[in-house]
């Protein structure tokens, strides 16, 4: 846009100022503008297929997470993945009854939030 701008202004002054029309400028900034077209068209097209790759790592880490999802509800939900799974363990076993229900019921609303809000 700024080559575009510089030309068409550097133009309509020579039009304007009645100079003669020296052409290996106008070749100089044709040639210039018709690179930047080019660079421009090979940036989307990069883009573009990029966007569609990285789309479609998600749609196949999505699956994953589907699979291990249906995976992980045959097993115990009191189990965590990560490096923190020991210290959940742990803390469990030492929270009061009363305390470990009302986290479950924190837990569910947030969830619930999340859902209704990112679907």
């Amino acid at each position: 846009p700024y080559l575009l701008d510089a030309y068409l202004g550097v133009f309509s002054k020579q039009l304007i100022d009645g100079d003669a029309l020296d052409t290996s400028k106008d070749a100089i900034l044709l040639f210039g503008l018709g690179v930047l077209v080019l660079v421009g068209v090979f940036a989307s097209e990069l883009a573009a297929e990029s966007w569609e790759k990285v789309q479609a790592e998600v749609a196949a880490e999505k699956e994953t997470r589907g699979a291990g999802a249906e995976e992980g509800a045959t097993g115990s939900t009191d189990e965590a993945a990560g490096p923190l799974s020991s210290t959940r363990a742990w803390l469990a076993a030492r929270l009061p009854d009363e305390t470990r229900g009302e986290a479950a019921e924190v837990w569910a609303a947030l969830g619930g939030f999340a859902d209704f809000h990112y679907p």
